[in-house]
């Protein structure tokens, strides 16, 4: 009998293991609905999840015979010549019926429609059902055509100190089918505190997996380097973040991010237990601050009415969360209205509850009480039309939803999704009966089959407005692969061997760190499972996602699910409600690719060639390609692997329409973008992100030549090893590893330094579109206020982007202010737009040649000060007027702010890296994949030789560890040289997206 009512469902089992050869199916059925056949199947075996988006199945009867069949035929077979799309992913098939579809809003590249599937381009149904399914089944579209992907890292510490290196390995999946994702390029970028990115790696993902590292150590500019060596960044609140190109296109909240701190260096040596941490406040400044209406108090509120709206008369159950000054959930004394009566409220969670009211219309007050103090806080607008919804997910079989409205068409039909992880996994429509004031309805669904996850209601009309929507969380069961650990010599000694047994139930490749038990992390506490199932769904920190399911806490699970306020998938974009444009591009390999515009007019020039050839930097490889842009100026082009920066030259020359080159003089002046300057936004630090807890360390440091450690510790003299250098307890000297002094660095303290390179923000400056700047305007744009003087005055003014001036130092008086500066040139010599000044620099003086002044020379010395000769005018106007076309980097100093003195250094590129850029072509560089490095430990096989000290707090890490045939591991390594207790962390994910976690 047909259905009158558009039903979607899916009916996932849960995962068992499947066996070696091809499941085969013997099955009889006789007039059964398709749908039921289809069920039958999927029971029948578990070779293959049988999973169905239906709306009218159950008008076509089956009767067939299956004898033996493997399971794809015998779905094949019972399906017929039906109106069905049947298709197979990895260990699932898909059965969708296809009826008459309907018209569509189709995903935009670039501005371009993507072409249909022959399926969704035939004419419409006519009627307002039509019109409310097409939402449901432009949902399944766009999953096809613009799949989400979720990243998660695995870090080997939960906070760092200064020098050390963080080490993680990446899982990169498609958010819907929790398979390996499209993506095989992955991005992770280390950001300073203050938000400037201070390492981006380009990672290969291989089997939706990848790992590197970060070393907390200054590295990046030459210059500095020689200066003042490497050294540890400061102190502070570091950030590491995770994604690839494909979920820019995305709310960025979707992004892998955490906030990592790193203490200061210990003044004694592995004396980690009490660790400081400083606030870094360097001269360049991304991230922003808090927006003042942000900026928490002692208590803070936040109210959200089930569904998204208060309505005027109607009953409405409404979540709050409470917070501290510190973002964390703060338990309070009691909740009351504005007429001093207390609202019952369910059990607070860190400061999460509800309660339920009838709004009226105007200003409603709550007030709430703690430690006997009153605080008073408004509650949204009630509004006089809409719906209201009422959800109870807490049965065990069915999750039912309550359906009022107020003011709604009379007899109203409406539409509903019910998705997790994107994909429809049932919608209907319902009608909500009563008066033209007041009407109600009712929904119920059937969990069972359904996986366990965050769940995601939209009841919606005919014109795509969202009505109500509301998560909602459906456990049936947390499906992962454990790894058991067993220490094999569970006596735990100083720079003594440690072997583990790891065991799963099936063959299994994971990520494992092994570190001392001390904990000095902030309040995140994920893992690979509470992240995928919950913290990638919700926005913001959970505190303490483990308890929700170790404890088994449904009903505070239930109110989490109201109180995060957002949703990682956008209903409207993917029902085609609003527009969607997609502008990152899935990357599968790496990609070489980017835009062509006029260089006059900044118009996109299509039909226009673009030639590029990459170069290693030893000239021994070549790869080079040539593209034509679309209509966009749009050219992509893929590259084969390789790793660190290649040099890339790029030409363009337009066609003819028949393709041919166009006559050289015709061809328009060119500017060439490349697609690499996307990044995520930097956003500020919100107070729970930098929130530490008070850890207690139940296991303090100790040092190996402590006196209750010396008997256990076997120490090993190598050949040669004299006893007069026997180091005894009371000796207050310690020997070090010898090292190499190769010339005396420059102390500096790096919260009044900073270091940019400036070649590579200027070839970012460029694929944004920002063509030309100078000294004085780069400068301004790091957040530098540049001051110069005229004469005997000591009055400064602020130098603006487009104004060059010039500086005559005579006097500047050393007590109030001075302006140091020097401009570094290379050895050779190096022509800037074509002028007569040959640079060069000497002894540590900047001296100018003036050819047109037969050689005048003139210097100024490290204070700035004029030494002799002459200032020919505009040659000083130069130094802040170069443009960073030929600038490689920037220095600058600043010392007491008391003192307001500051010192400039600019270091010019030598011919050999200069990178000119011509109207027709650019120089520059491209990088590839990002070189991963090993993590090493060291071994004492014969124990440690007298005098070794070894503060190591990871001290094991291995990215892939893979089991064998039977999911059984070892590994062996040395203990560092104090700890006593260790935290073991084995995280990954099956190919199918299982999580991968120890007990």
């Amino acid at each position: 009998m047909r259905k009158n009512l558009f039903i979607a469902f899916a009916l996932m089992v849960l995962t068992q293991a499947a066996s070696l050869t091809a499941q085969e199916v013997s099955l009889t059925f006789h007039g059964e609905s398709l749908s039921e056949a289809l069920r039958q199947i999927d029971h029948a075996q578990s070779e293959k999840h049988i999973l169905f988006l239906f709306d009218e199945l159950e008008m076509f009867s089956v009767t067939a015979h299956i004898d033996h069949l493997p399971v794809r035929e015998a779905v094949h077979k019972v399906c017929g010549n039906y109106p069905v799309l049947i298709t197979e992913v990895r260990d699932a098939i898909f059965v969708e019926y296809v009826p008459k579809t309907v018209h569509l809003n189709p995903v935009m590249v670039n501005g371009v429609h993507l072409p249909l599937p022959a399926m969704l381009t035939a004419d419409s149904v006519p009627d307002v059902m039509a019109d409310l399914q097409q939402y449901a089944r432009h949902i399944v579209y766009f999953n096809r055509v613009c799949p989400q992907e979720k990243v998660y890292l695995h870090l080997d510490n939960t906070a760092y100190f200064q020098g050390e290196t963080i080490w993680y390995a990446a899982n990169v999946i498609n958010a819907t089918t929790g398979s390996e994702a499209a993506s095989k390029v992955l991005y992770v970028e280390l950001l300073s505190p203050t938000g400037v990115i201070l390492q981006q790696q380009k990672l290969k993902v291989v089997d939706g997996r990848c790992h590197g590292s970060f070393p907390l150590v200054d590295a990046g500019v030459e210059e500095a380097v020689n200066l003042r060596g490497v050294v540890g960044y400061p102190s502070g609140y570091y950030q590491i973040r995770a994604y690839t190109r494909a979920q820019l296109n995305f709310d960025e909240a979707g992004i892998f991010s955490r906030v990592i701190p790193v203490y200061r260096a210990p003044d004694i040596e592995g004396l980690y237990d009490d660790p400081i941490i400083t606030n870094y406040e360097g001269g360049e400044r991304e991230r922003p601050d808090l927006p003042r209406s942000e900026q928490p108090k002692v208590v803070n509120v936040d109210f959200y009415p089930e569904g998204g709206h208060l309505i005027e008369g109607l009953s409405c159950r409404v979540a709050f969360k409470i917070t501290d000054e510190n973002g964390m959930g703060l338990d309070v004394d009691g909740i009351f209205d504005a007429n001093d009566k207390a609202l019952t409220t369910t059990p607070m969670h860190k400061g999460m509850g509800a309660f339920v009211l009838i709004p009226h219309k105007g200003k409603e007050e709550i007030v709430v009480v703690k430690d006997g103090k009153r605080y008073t806080f408004t509650l949204p607008v009630a509004e006089q039309k809409g719906c209201t919804i009422r959800l109870d997910a807490l049965k065990p079989d069915v999750a039912s939803v309550a359906l009022g409205g107020r003011n709604m068409k009379h007899d109203e039909l409406l539409g509903y999704t019910i998705t997790t992880c994107g994909r429809v996994v049932a919608c209907d429509t319902v009608r909500l009966k009563g008066t033209e004031n007041e009407q109600a309805g009712q929904v119920t669904l059937t969990k069972e089959g359904m996986p366990t996850g965050v769940y995601q209601f939209t009841l919606y009309n005919a014109s795509g407005a969202i009505l109500a929507q509301r998560l909602f969380f459906i456990d049936n069961g947390i499906p992962t692969i454990p790894i058991s650990v067993q220490q094999v010599n569970p006596d735990l000694q100083p720079f003594g061997s440690i072997t583990l047994d790891l065991q799963a139930r099936k063959p299994v490749t994971f990520s494992l760190a092994v570190r001392d038990a001390a904990d000095y992390g902030t309040a995140y506490n994920d893992d690979i499972r509470t992240y995928m199932l919950l913290s990638s769904e919700l926005k913001g920190l959970i505190e303490d996602p483990l308890w929700y399911f170790e404890e088994e806490e449904t009903e505070a699970l239930d109110i989490l699910m109201m109180v995060q306020g957002w949703t990682r998938y956008n209903w409207r974009q993917m029902a085609g409600a609003e527009p969607f444009e997609v502008r990152h591009y899935t990357e599968e390999q790496l990609v070489l690719d980017g835009w062509a515009f006029s260089r006059i007019l900044e118009k996109p020039l299509t039909n226009t060639q673009i030639n590029a050839q990459l170069y290693s930097p030893d000239r021994k490889f070549m790869q080079k390609a040539s593209v034509v842009t679309d209509s966009l100026g749009y050219w992509s082009i893929g590259v084969d692997d390789y790793m660190g920066d290649w040099d890339l030259f790029l030409s363009a020359q337009q066609l003819k329409r028949h393709g041919t080159p166009a006559f050289y003089r015709n061809n328009a002046t060119t500017r060439i973008r490349l697609e690499r300057s996307s990044r995520p936004k930097v956003t500020p630090f919100r107070p729970e992100d930098v929130f530490l807890p008070r850890y207690t360390n139940p296991y303090p440091t100790i040092f190996s030549w402590q006196k209750d450690l010396l008997p256990k510790v076997d120490f090993f003299k190598e050949p040669g090893y004299s006893d007069k250098f026997h180091k005894s307890l009371n000796d207050t000297t310690y020997f070090i590893d010898e090292v190499v002094i190769e010339g005396k660095h420059r102390y500096i303290d790096y919260n009044r330094f900073r270091a940019f390179d400036a070649h590579k923000d200027t070839e970012l400056d460029l694929d944004d579109g920002k063509y030309t700047n100078n000294v004085a305007g780069y400068l301004e744009s790091k957040g530098y206020s540049l001051q110069y003087h005229y004469g005997n005055t000591s009055d400064g003014r602020h130098l603006n982007n487009n104004e060059t001036g010039f500086i005559t130092i005579v006097h500047v008086d050393l007590e109030t202010h001075r302006t140091v500066w020097r401009v570094e040139y290379p050895d050779s010599a190096l022509k800037l737009h074509g002028s007569n000044y040959y640079w060069q620099i000497g002894e540590g003086m900047l001296r100018a040649y003036d050819f047109n002044k037969d050689f005048t020379k003139y210097s100024i010395d490290g204070r700035g000060m004029a030494t002799g000769g002459i200032f020919p005018e505009g040659t000083i106007s130069g130094v802040w007027g170069i443009d960073m076309e030929y600038v490689k980097s920037v220095l600058v100093f600043g010392y007491e702010p008391g003192h307001r003195y500051e010192e400039v250094v600019v270091y010019l590129k030598g011919i050999d890296e200069f990178k000119p850029r011509t109207k027709r072509s650019r120089e520059t560089t491209f990088t590839g994949y990002t070189p991963v490095v090993e993590f090493y430990a060291p071994s004492y096989p014969k124990g440690p030789i007298e005098g070794d000290k070894d503060y190591r707090r990871t001290i094991y890490w291995n990215p892939e560890v893979t089991t064998d045939a039977s999911g059984h591991a070892k590994v062996s390594f040395y203990n560092n040289g104090y700890s006593r207790a260790l935290t073991i962390s084995a995280e990954g994910l099956t190919p199918d997206g299982i999580p991968i976690i120890n007990k």
